[in-house]
């Protein structure tokens, strides 16, 4: 991507509340909504996914749910953000385990459990902060 520095600094660089996951997506956002974007399709880039958090897979699926949950609380209207939250701590979490059991990927079942355990705790503590 490239932009002209007056579009950074009038909208600014990657918001820090997303600490991993979706913040290219709402930094895209915010430069699509400030200034139209120019696509071109013969330009081809390779991202190797997860390099990050692969060894970490319960804590990656955690940070993950947890983007997503801030990125649509942030640029959606709330009644989307529950349906979203609703969406992402009931079924989800059982499709994401019936889908590893049948596959009969035990480990990945457990890693799911652990994610969305992590997940809960962030969730509650960020909570937390907010009361404080």
């Amino acid at each position: 991507m490239l932009l002209n520095r007056h579009i950074i600094d009038r909208i600014g660089f990657f918001d820090e509340r997303f600490f991993v996951y979706y913040e290219d997506m709402d930094f895209c956002k915010r430069v699509k909504e400030y200034k139209r974007v120019h696509y071109n399709a013969s330009i081809q880039i390779y991202h190797k996914g997860m390099g990050t958090t692969e060894n970490v897979k319960a804590y990656r699926l955690a940070l993950s749910v947890e983007s997503r949950l801030k990125y649509i609380k942030k640029h959606f209207a709330l009644v989307s953000y529950f349906f979203v939250l609703f969406i992402s701590l009931v079924i989800e979490p059982f499709f994401r385990l019936i889908y590893t059991i049948l596959r009969l990927k035990f480990k990945e079942t457990e890693e799911i459990v652990r994610g969305y355990c992590i997940l809960t705790k962030r969730l509650l503590a960020l909570n937390e902060i907010k009361k404080t």
